[in-house]
């Protein structure tokens, strides 16, 4: 009885570790209730050994499943367009009459998206579909099971998206156009950096959040140290230091004990401490 309590308590710290999902452990552990009581270490240790090597591969799997999400709306995005602009050029009015020509640099104009909506609409029920079937894939994953992890996931995503297509585009402005591109030397390097530098900077907290929580909650304690040290310790200080004068001055008058003095100097003399 007792190998299948602490088994039962083995099964319950790798539910809460994010190592078995729900399904996984009440499975497992309706395996462990009819299982003989010799059988059980035996159990355990298989467990662990698949569990090990599911943590491997969980990585890979993670990458992947980002790889696709950041890729899919760009390719989705681009697709749409080149559909859009050959049924413009085959069906409508042609690419100048959308502010679509070589010397363009406005963009489109909004009759184009209006007459290509279809288009458009098709590209997002495909997206949400492809990233309704990544979501039930990343919820097994441990970085996706905090609330704030999914918004810091999606807010990285969001932005790594963003850049992708603005530099694209930029690149393209830049091969094509001869009205838009810009002649300052590195711009498209400096461009680079100004777009992805934030999505770098988000997957970075991203990263600490899920895989280093420790260094990250560290990290969290020492900059609400530093912002109370820096805004609210120097009024407490200030405050500390005249309570201290007055203290002094009512010693000097005889309405308090040098006892009390004493007493009121301990008290404040952390406040007053640099």
């Amino acid at each position: 009885m007792e190998r299948r309590v602490i088994a039962e308590k083995i099964l319950k710290d790798w539910r809460i570790k994010g190592r078995l999902n729900s399904e996984e452990f009440e499975d497992k552990r309706n395996i462990l209730q009819n299982l003989a009581e010799e059988d059980i270490p035996e159990f355990i240790d298989n467990l662990s050994q698949k569990l090990n090597k599911k943590s491997i591969k969980k990585p890979e799997r993670l990458i992947k499943n980002l790889a696709i999400s950041v890729l899919a709306p760009i390719v989705l995005i681009f697709l749409s367009f080149f559909i859009a602009f050959k049924y413009i050029e085959v069906y409508s009015f042609g690419l100048s009459a959308y502010n679509l020509g070589p010397y363009d640099v406005g963009g489109p104009s909004f009759e184009f998206y209006k007459d290509t909506v279809y288009i458009w609409l098709l590209m997002i029920v495909i997206l949400v579909s492809i990233e309704n079937k990544l979501y039930k894939a990343r919820k097994k994953f441990k970085s996706f099971t905090n609330k704030l992890h999914k918004i810091l996931f999606y807010f990285s995503f969001i932005l790594t998206v963003l850049a992708i297509i603005s530099f694209l585009l930029t690149l393209n402005v830049q091969l094509n156009s001869r009205l838009g591109r810009s002649t300052r030397p590195g711009f498209l390097k400096w461009t680079f950096l100004f777009l992805h530098t934030p999505a770098a900077i988000s997957w970075a907290i991203y990263y600490l959040a899920v895989f280093k929580a420790d260094l990250f909650n560290k990290l969290k304690i020492r900059s609400l140290k530093l912002i109370k040290n820096l805004f609210l310790n120097p009024k407490k200080r200030n405050k500390a230091i005249r309570q201290l004068k007055e203290a002094k001055d009512l010693l000097d008058l005889g309405v308090i004990s040098e006892e009390e003095y004493k007493v009121l100097i301990e008290q404040l003399k952390p406040l007053i401490k640099p």
